[in-house]
C-alpha cells in the first residue's frame, strides 16, 4: 500500500512491485502479487467504503482518489 501510495497517479508495474517491495525475492509468474493486492483491496473497501486500486491492463495498479 505503502509503495502505490507513493507512486500515485501512476500504474506500478507487478515486476515493480517486486523489484521494490519484495527485493526480487517473487517469481514474476507466481500469484503471490494478485493475492496480495486482494486482501489489500478488501480491507480498504471494508475501511474507505470503496476499492481505490485499480488495474490497469498491460500497465499495473495504480491507486486512484483522495485515500488518506
Amino acid at each position: 500500500l505503502e509503495y502505490l501510495l507513493l507512486h500515485q497517479g501512476r500504474p506500478v508495474s507487478q515486476e515493480e512491485l517486486i523489484e521494490h517491495v519484495w527485493d526480487g525475492s517473487v517469481d514474476s509468474f507466481s500469484n503471490s502479487i494478485r493475492v496480495h493486492i486482494s486482501a489489500l483491496r478488501k480491507k480498504l473497501r471494508a475501511a474507505l467504503g470503496y476499492d481505490p486500486i485499480r488495474n490497469r491492463i498491460g500497465e499495473g495498479y495504480e491507486i486512484g482518489g483522495e485515500v488518506q
